[in-house]
């Protein structure tokens, strides 16, 4: 990890964590959804199970981007 430098420590692990905390949310939200649909006998649509993927990689690329500021 890089020394750092004119930057505030506590602004970087609040954006770790938010993006943390926003894939827990999602997938969180997935597994009750999911969970609803088999009570139904029914399967998530493949949109939904998108939505929640593109979630996943942004969150993971703002993960990555802070880690990497550190």
């Amino acid at each position: 990890m890089k020394y750092i430098r004119h930057e505030n420590i506590f602004v970087l692990i609040g954006g770790i964590l938010l993006f943390a905390l926003l894939i827990w949310w999602i997938r969180s939200g997935d597994i009750r959804e999911s969970k609803k649909l088999e009570e139904q006998n029914l399967e998530m649509d493949s949109i939904t199970k998108m939505r929640s993927w593109r979630v996943y990689i942004i969150a993971g690329f703002g993960i990555i981007a802070f880690v990497l500021k550190l």
